[in-house]
């Protein structure tokens, strides 16, 4: 009992009609360290509401803050307007929470995807903070608080360099799209970006088919596309690949169908490709006039157009002319087609009589003189003449005057070898054994005697009346024996002559 104070039983300094603990502890005084509300009741014993505003200390986030009655929307026990960070107690402060006076304590079990102190479920129309309403945000949920429009290309509302992989937003990834900040509000289709780049081919696209050569050059600007021209597959570099759409693959005005030279490195004309085959005359073309002669070894090429192709039945020595219109030496042999005995045969590299046949495979007759060569004495002799009794008496096919020295005349051989001579003899002969015979007839035999008369008829009729023999060989035999047909004709004239008496 506090006998000095009637007034203040516990004698804490508050009069009983004001102390909320009359009869609590004593040998204390109320202050605002011990008594923050001054109600007479000591904080750390006897007060479980030191500020006295109705929330329990052990509940209050303010538990000695403003005293008495206060504002307190999120009943944390601190006035919203004096005491408390965070009015709505969702865990972001007032100084950052867009909605401070918003829903209670969802902190921890709602979403607030830019953390503006708004649930996004309830009370954030744009969660990510970004320039668009979530309604027209593509990315309601993706990178947050930005602002600058030029973040967001498309104005799709996801930032170009943390959400968008489309900028453009024309259906091509920007890590495939060649203008990944191009033309919006387009979808690439093959009618609109025929390579699929990203590129809209009507105003962005200046190579429509990605192969590396800009339209303006491009002669396949809608061509095969997604390829890069170089000289292996675009040799003009025209913008056409080769094997599948260049039918002129070095642009010269032939097609590569009728072009000798395919890849040309420069392109003729009517005065540097003559055969019209695609090749420049001086520079790619070894066969001007294109007969399938090489112009180094080719004789007539002043009609390129003509069309002509060398073979060997056209072309016997393969000279590039013509046999029947150009060439008047058909096997090249030096000795012209009128003059030579072996007309299309092979290259001459001997021939003595120069009648256009070689010595060693063609000619049986090496120096013309109608003798053949198995029978020839003098087979490389004087050339150009016929052997005959007048001329080689022995038919040895030497000459008697110049190249015989082996000829022993008899008289007889010397006088037939004069036809008149050899006329008379043979008639004086004639003669003078028939009137032996005569005689002979007229006289007796002598007992022992022989007649000759009979030897000597036989005789005559064997050397002086030979019964002519036709000639059995023809010149056709001769021929397929080797002979040429003027060679041949000769041979038999002689053998006619020879059978005639005439020589």
């Amino acid at each position: 009992v506090n006998e000095g104070d009637w007034n203040d039983d516990d004698n804490d300094g508050i009069p009983d009609a004001e102390d909320d603990c009359q009869f609590g502890d004593s040998g204390w005084t109320s202050a605002e360290l011990t008594d923050h509300d001054g109600d007479g009741c000591r904080d750390s014993s006897e007060d479980d509401d030191d500020d006295n505003d109705g929330i329990y200390d052990e509940e209050d986030g303010c538990p000695i803050g403003v005293i008495g009655e206060i504002i307190d929307a999120d009943y944390d026990g601190c006035d919203d307007i004096l005491e408390d960070y965070d009015t709505d107690g969702d865990g972001v402060l007032n100084e950052f929470d867009l909605c401070p006076n918003g829903a209670q304590y969802w902190g921890e079990f709602s979403v607030d995807h830019d953390g503006d102190g708004c649930r996004d479920g309830d009370e954030d129309d744009n969660d990510d903070n970004d320039p668009y309403l979530d309604l027209d945000d593509d990315c309601s949920d993706g990178a947050t608080w930005w602002t600058d429009l030029f973040f967001d290309h498309d104005g799709d509302g996801c930032h170009d360099v943390f959400d968008d992989e489309d900028d453009d937003n024309d259906g091509v990834l920007d890590v495939d799209d060649s203008c990944p900040h191009g033309v919006i509000l387009w979808l690439s289709d093959a009618a609109s970006d025929q390579d699929g780049d990203g590129c809209l081919d009507s105003v962005e696209d200046d190579d429509r088919d990605n192969d590396g050569i800009l339209d303006v050059d491009d002669d396949c600007s809608m061509g095969m596309s997604d390829w890069t021209s170089t000289t292996l597959n675009d040799w003009d570099v025209d913008g056409c690949n080769d094997a599948s759409e260049d039918s002129d693959d070095d642009n010269d005005g032939f097609a590569d169908s009728m072009d000798q030279c395919q890849r040309s490195v420069m392109n003729p004309d009517d005065t540097t490709d003559l055969d019209n085959d695609g090749c420049y005359d001086f520079i790619e073309d070894t066969d001007l006039d294109n007969d399938g002669i090489e112009s180094s070894i080719d004789n007539c090429e002043q009609n390129p157009t003509s069309g002509w192709i060398s073979t060997i039945t056209d072309d016997a020595d393969r000279d590039g002319c013509h046999d029947l219109t150009e060439d008047a030496d058909d096997d090249c042999d030096g000795i012209l087609d009128g003059n030579d005995s072996c007309l299309g045969g092979e290259y001459v590299f001997s021939d003595l009589d120069q009648d256009g046949c070689d010595d060693e495979t063609q000619d049986l007759d090496d120096d013309g003189d109608g003798i053949p060569d198995s029978r020839d004495k003098c087979p490389t002799g004087i050339t150009n003449w016929n052997s005959n009794k007048k001329n080689d008496m022995d038919r040895d096919g030497c000459m008697d005057a110049t190249e015989d020295t082996n000829v022993q005349m008899s008289m007889i051989q010397l006088l037939t070898s004069n036809s008149v001579i050899t006329a008379g003899i043979v008639s004086m002969t004639v003669i003078l054994l028939a009137a032996l015979v005569l005689v002979q007839r007229k006289r007796p035999v002598a007992r022992g005697a022989q007649d000759h008369t009979a030897r000597v008829e036989s005789i005559m009729n064997d050397d002086w009346d030979i019964e002519r023999q036709p000639v059995e060989k023809t010149v056709e035999d001769l021929t397929d024996i080797g002979y040429s047909p003027e060679v041949a004709r000769a041979i038999l004239e002689n053998e006619e002559l020879v059978r005639d008496g005439e020589i």
